[in-house]
């Protein structure tokens, strides 16, 4: 399918917008993602600190030994889990010093996946007061997972994770994307009807530029582009117009040359005819036809075939080069004829044929030989 020119532009532009709208809202996204995980991660990492405090307290409430600690732990590890997940409206994890899973304040069964194992096991190899976060999209769901190791007097007991959802970026950015489609969708019909009124205005010169160029094809050189703006096409418009002006004038004095030159030829006493060496006719003039009594119909090289001697000074002149005179009786007249090759630019370009009615000469002569005869 062959498509315009202008609906190629349009086609362009409507790809441009809808380009810098997919980057656009890439952009915004993956902002709106690094910033909500960032400040997240940040209130997360200010939890856990303030969890590890009243983790300690819980356990050393009970006065256990140190070689008792992970078990307390263990056995107030759910409401550990509730109480920090109420205060700080996240889900919490346990875990114990050898990252087996204790419990979950959702109380839920929980199948975590490899990179949330994997994270857990690298907190436990973390220092006390360091955390490790991770960000992940399940079930449609964006959420944030912190874990941080839990030490009491400078003994491991286990691993805390907050998993915090972050519901209101997804409702955000889905607002966003929304958004984007219809902004995009709403963009891009107002650029198709801007584009179709602005490519018209900007093709109008081109298509009279067109029209021109096929006027001037057909030999018209008077329509003129009528486009005067200070811009590039208004100068190409500009430049059209001089060169065609130009080629009428040139045009105009090469016909006046021609019609001087026709002047001069039909005004000539004797037949002139030239042949072009694509076997055309040049240029014949009245005189021509009248002495080889040629009818006013178009002459073909053929009809100049059935006159031998024409033909025998063609050929001859194209043969040896040179000129050719020769004096012959023709139809009850008697002809001085004469042919040379015609020479542009040190080119043949054919042959120039020149017949001179010399009947009455003839006669007259003959008369006056007779006459001297007789006295004599």
């Amino acid at each position: 399918m062959n498509f315009t020119f202008r609906s190629k532009l349009i086609f362009v532009n409507l790809a441009l917008v809808l380009l810098t709208m997919l980057i656009l809202a890439f952009v915004v996204i993956q902002g709106l993602i690094h910033y909500s995980f960032d400040f997240t991660q940040k209130n997360l990492a200010e939890q856990a600190t303030e969890a590890m405090f009243y983790i300690r307290q819980e356990i050393k409430a009970e006065n256990p030994l140190t070689d008792q600690y992970e078990t307390v732990f263990r056995n107030k590890s759910l409401s550990i889990a509730e109480n920090l997940s109420n205060v700080n409206y996240t889900r919490i994890l346990l875990h114990d010093s050898k990252g087996n899973f204790i419990t979950d304040s959702a109380n839920l069964e929980s199948s975590f996946s490899e990179d949330i194992n994997e994270q857990i096991n690298d907190a436990l190899l973390l220092e006390s007061g360091k955390s490790i976060s991770l960000y992940r999209r399940t079930e449609d769901i964006s959420r944030v997972y912190l874990s941080t190791p839990i030490y009491i007097d400078d003994l491991q007991i286990g691993v805390i994770t907050f998993i915090y959802s972050l519901d209101l970026m997804d409702t955000i950015i889905d607002y966003v994307i929304n958004l984007f489609i219809v902004t995009s969708i709403l963009s891009g019909i107002i650029l198709y009807f801007l584009s179709h009124n602005f490519i018209h205005s900007l093709l109008k010169p081109i298509r009279l530029l067109v029209e021109s160029t096929k006027k001037v094809a057909q030999g018209k050189y008077s329509k003129l582009i009528e486009y005067d703006a200070m811009d590039e096409i208004g100068e190409l418009s500009r430049n059209f117009n001089n060169m065609v002006r130009d080629i009428s004038d040139k045009i105009t004095k090469i016909e006046d040359e021609k019609q001087k030159l026709s002047s001069i030829i039909t005004s000539i006493d004797d037949g002139i005819l030239a042949v072009g060496l694509k076997d055309n006719i040049l240029v014949i003039n009245d005189k021509a036809k009248e002495i080889l009594n040629l009818d006013n119909e178009e002459i073909t090289i053929e009809t100049l075939e059935q006159i031998p001697f024409i033909d025998n000074m063609i050929e001859e002149v194209l043969d040896q080069k040179t000129e050719y005179i020769q004096e012959l009786d023709y139809e009850n007249r008697h002809l001085y004829t004469y042919a040379a090759l015609i020479v542009n630019n040190n080119q043949n370009i054919g042959v120039l044929v020149v017949i001179r009615d010399i009947t009455k000469l003839y006669i007259l002569e003959s008369e006056q030989k007779r006459f001297i005869s007789s006295v004599s």
